[in-house]
């Protein structure tokens, strides 16, 4: 999994989650600029589904496991 991050920090946080482990850039590229005049925006792109990694996804379940981890585990 990796995030992609655009804009200000500053500004509010939005995070993007692409619907049927889709490629990011397909669900999230046509609205990522306007967000950014508002927001600081986060979009995930899930192993297996970005274009531009070789990334292999295992499993659909371990996908989401790590992504809710990532977000809502804070780093120590």
């Amino acid at each position: 999994m990796k995030v992609y991050e655009f804009g200000d920090k500053q500004k509010p946080a939005i995070l993007l989650l692409p619907g049927t482990c889709c490629y990011w850039r397909s669900n999230f590229g046509h609205v990522i600029e306007p967000l950014q005049k508002s927001f600081y925006v986060c979009c995930v792109s899930y192993d297996g589904f970005n274009m531009k990694h070789e990334e292999l996804l295992a499993c659909h379940k371990e996908e989401w496991v790590r992504t809710i981890e990532e977000i809502c585990i804070p780093k120590e």
